[in-house]
This record gives C-alpha cells, structure tokens and sequence, in this order.
C-alpha cells in the first residue's frame, strides 16, 4: 500500500491505527506492507489489518478521525466529492531495521497509486531480505 512518509512514519510510531481511502479496500486483507512514497520510496515494513468499514466521510471523521494522524483540512480535501470512505484498522507494525527499495524485490516491480497484491514470490524474497 502506498503512503506518504508522514503517514507511515505514524503508522510506525503507533499514533496513526486507521489508514482511510477514497476507494474500497478488500476485507480479505489481513498483512499490508508499507510503501512510502517519494520521497523516500521505499518499503518501511508491515502492519495488521483487523477490520475495513465503509462509511460516510463525515461518518469516518467522527468516529475514527482521531485516530488518523490527519487534521480535518486535508480530510476534508482528500474526501471531497467521494461518497464513501474506507476505513482500514491497523495494528501490530512492524518497521525493518533497513527499507526496501522495490528494485530489490523486481527490477520491473512499481509502485502502486493506491494499493496492489504481491506475488507469494515477492513476499518470500521480501521475508529474506528483511531477515539479513
């Protein structure tokens, strides 16, 4: 899942626990990694999904805005015109002792806009090389 660093580096600090986006996310996910985005560009680590909602943006702010580490501003413009929200739990991150760049998972692997399934392939070599 791509993230701004701000955003990830909360994720990892604990004081982000919802991640929201303008498009639904699937229940089935259960481990996202983290991909921050330029400038950075890099993945971070890993973080557990425990529950997706989808709710109104004015449903999503008042019952999870706290939780964001965003302020009501860039809420407010990131969600203008959209419908419904997606509100992804988060728990349990887990921040690599080094990032990955994804060249080092697959030369032609790129970054997703939002977010993106990994091959079984990639999650192994992505395991190995966090292991080093």
């Amino acid at each position: 899942m791509s993230i701004h660093p701000k955003y990830a580096a909360a994720i990892f600090e604990g004081r982000k626990t919802v991640e929201l986006r303008r498009r639904p996310f699937p229940d089935s996910v259960r481990i996202v990694v983290v991909y921050a985005t330029a400038p950075l560009g890099s993945i971070l680590g890993t973080v557990e999904v425990t529950a997706v909602r989808r709710l109104s943006p004015v449903t999503a702010w008042r019952g999870y805005g706290h939780r964001a580490a965003i302020e009501i501003d860039a809420f407010n413009e990131y969600f203008a015109g959209v419908e419904q929200a997606s509100v992804i739990e988060l728990r349990n991150s887990v921040q690599f002792a080094v990032p990955v760049r994804l060249a080092d998972l697959r030369a032609d692997l790129r970054a997703p806009m939002s977010w993106r399934y990994l091959s079984v392939r990639d999650v192994e070599l992505l395991s190995r090389i966090t292991r080093r």
